[in-house]
């Protein structure tokens, strides 16, 4: 049997209840330290392998968006749809 979100968002509301959502300019998170790995960083642009679709809406990030770790490329453990879906 199926049911619609309605229906699902009834089932569950309890535990949607439970749910803490923080939002991403909170001070907590503001205040979690970033350290800086310095890994190479891999730029999609220069491979053929894996796909990646327009530039996001951000105008600050349209020259950079491309860019990831070497570890995120190269890990074995990492399948490519985990990293970008390709492009349509």
């Amino acid at each position: 049997m199926m049911i619609g979100f309605c229906g699902w968002l009834k089932n569950h509301k309890r535990e949607l209840n439970n749910l803490m959502f923080i939002n991403i300019a909170d001070p907590k998170v503001l205040a979690i330290p970033i350290q800086e790995s310095h890994e190479v960083l891999i730029d999609l642009k220069d491979q053929t392998i894996l796909q990646f679709g327009p530039p996001p809406e951000c105008e600050a990030t349209k020259n950079c968006y491309t860019k990831l770790r070497k570890t995120v490329v190269t890990d074995p453990r990492t399948p490519p749809t985990a990293i970008y879906s390709p492009a349509r």
